[in-house]
């Protein structure tokens, strides 16, 4: 297992280039922002969402490594000049027109999947799951209810079916990586009245933004942050399936 930070120095050897891993400057307050790539003459840039659970962190990171790796920039195509920055440009403001919102291309897809491995080689990502694979099988059954019905109303997050997979590790990577993008893009349709802490009204949050969604209301509601400790999600996908429990029968 390497570490996050081994895995860019190797990178950097690689390519040649100085690479520059940091997250977006931004407030609490506002809105989510997708992972970026930016190539440079000298120098690979990468931007994350450092407000996203440390899973998605390294996992937006390793995507914009895939792209790099499946040489989606056709020989540095989308190379900037440092010229361009003369006239005082930022360079995460032009990252921004290389940010994934979701995986809708054979591009996307290709990145995602390389992304997902090399996610999964680093050491923080593998301390995240302690147990091996018997503690990633059970946690996988935990979240499946929880992933189905938001994949179901934001299916663009979706990477083919982790319920499929024959490692659980990778299951339960997937479903944690998609569950926080779903939420993410049902954000300002989610009204969780202030209660952050509560899973049950997470839970219950989640089931009226999913019927919103599914009848296309509009966003009117302000962004809450999804929970960034693993194991307060997984109180949150038991809690929606005793909600879901309940209302069925």
């Amino acid at each position: 297992m390497w570490k996050l930070d081994e895995i860019c120095d190797w990178f950097g050897e690689q390519t040649g280039l100085q690479i520059d891993v940091a997250a977006w400057r931004t407030t609490m307050g506002s809105r989510p922002k997708s992972a970026a790539l930016l190539v440079l003459e000298d120098r690979l840039v990468v931007r994350y969402d450092g407000r996203r659970s440390l899973r998605h962190q390294i996992q937006q990171t390793m995507h914009e490594f895939g792209h790099v790796l499946c040489d989606h920039l056709g020989g540095r195509r989308f190379q900037s000049s440092p010229g361009l920055f003369a006239t005082s440009l930022d360079a995460e403001a032009l990252a921004a027109a290389m940010q994934r919102d979701s995986l809708d291309s054979e591009s996307e897809i290709q990145a995602e999947t390389i992304g997902t491995q090399l996610a999964l080689m680093t050491r923080e990502v593998a301390q995240l799951s302690p147990g091996g694979s018997h503690g990633a099988e059970r946690r996988s059954r935990i979240l499946e209810p929880l992933w189905t019905a938001l994949t179901a109303v934001v299916p663009e997050v979706r990477l083919g079916n982790p319920g499929h997979l024959r490692s659980a590790i990778v299951a339960e990577h997937r479903m944690r990586v998609e569950i926080e993008d779903a939420i993410v893009a049902l954000a300002p349709i989610i009204n969780l009245s202030g209660h952050a802490n509560d899973e049950a009204a997470w839970a219950r949050a989640i089931a009226e933004a999913v019927d919103r969604a599914e009848s296309g209301a509009a966003a009117d509601a302000v962004s809450p942050a999804w929970p960034t400790d693993e194991r307060a999600v997984l109180a949150v996908a038991k809690a929606w399936t005793r909600l879901e429990m309940g209302s069925s029968r």
